[in-house]
């Protein structure tokens, strides 16, 4: 899109505390904003902001970024530009990772694994999946255990990923 979605007003709030209030709404009980601007976690209460461990290299960075530092084995993976996700979808990621490694919605077919619930254990396979060239999330992804549930409501896990998305949205 050219800019930190995270900071873009979509009916009057930025798009990253959309995510935020889901997270908590959800139980997060430590919120780690990877990468972007980090002024965007100064405007945002018990948020901490870390440095991307690999920078301009995409989403799975970010994965590898949060995992590294978390201080809990189960780790919700949320891009910062979902629009309609209510924090149901992440509690129903946290009750499918019972004997997975990752838990995720799928919306027509489509794993949605920045809408997540990660074990910290898959750390490992992540950063060898990288460190052999990879840097695709779906690609990583393959080598471990992963529960999806099928979303029917696809405007759930709609996100801004053009301005026409956006603009095609209720924007206030």
């Amino acid at each position: 899109m050219g800019t930190d979605k995270s900071v873009i007003k979509f009916n009057g709030r930025r798009l990253i505390d959309v995510s935020l209030d889901i997270l908590i709404e959800a139980g997060a009980e430590q919120v780690l904003i990877v990468g972007g601007d980090e002024t965007v976690a100064d405007q945002s209460p018990n948020v901490t902001y870390l440095e991307d461990l690999y920078p301009n290299e995409g989403p799975l960075g970010g994965v590898i970024t949060a995992l590294t530092f978390s201080k809990f084995e189960v780790v919700a993976i949320l891009a910062c530009d979902h629009m309609y996700l209510t924090a149901d979808i992440l509690l129903q990621c946290l009750s499918g990772l019972d004997g997975y490694e990752i838990s995720c919605p799928k919306s027509n077919g489509t794993k949605q694994v920045l809408c997540s619930m990660w074990r910290r254990s898959t750390l490992p396979k992540l950063i060898q999946s990288y460190e052999s060239g990879n840097r695709s999330v779906m690609n990583a992804i393959q080598e471990l255990e992963c529960k999806t549930f099928e979303v029917t409501d696809t405007k759930l896990l709609r996100t801004a990923n053009t301005p026409e998305e956006l603009s095609n949205s209720t924007i206030m």
